[in-house]
C-alpha cells in the first residue's frame, strides 16, 4: 500500500439521489482519480468497502469504459480512451477489436 494516498473518503460529497451502488462507484472512481495505480486491496482498505464490494464496483467502473485495469492495478481512462474503447466495443463495422488490452484487427465473421 502507498505511504500516502491524497484525498478523503469522508471529503466526497455524494447526491442525496444517488443508489448505494453509484455511491460506492463514485468513492472508489475518485480515489483512483487522486491516485493511479492502487489494486483492489488497496482501494477496499483506502475506502472503507469491504474488497467484495470493492471489486463489483471496479467491474461496473471497467464495463462503463471509466477505468482501467493493468497488471492489477487501475487508472482514470481518458476521455479520448473512453470513446475509443467504445466505438471498438460498439462498431461492429469497424476493422478493429480492443481484445486483452490490445487493439487487433477483427477476424473474418468475429463479432
Amino acid at each position: 500500500m502507498p505511504q500516502h494516498i491524497s484525498g478523503s473518503p469522508a471529503l466526497i460529497i455524494v447526491s442525496e439521489t444517488m443508489t448505494v451502488e453509484e455511491e460506492q462507484d463514485w468513492l472508489v472512481y475518485c480515489v483512483i482519480a487522486k491516485n493511479p495505480g492502487l489494486s483492489p486491496d488497496d482501494l477496499a482498505q483506502y475506502t472503507g468497502l469491504d474488497l467484495a464490494l470493492t471489486r463489483m464496483a471496479l467491474s461496473r467502473l471497467e464495463h462503463a469504459l471509466l477505468v482501467t485495469r493493468s497488471d492489477g492495478a487501475y487508472r482514470v481512462a481518458s476521455v479520448g480512451e473512453s470513446i475509443l474503447r467504445c466505438r471498438l466495443r460498439y462498431d461492429k463495422e469497424l476493422p478493429l477489436v480492443f481484445d486483452d488490452g490490445v487493439i487487433r484487427m477483427r477476424k473474418e465473421g468475429e463479432e
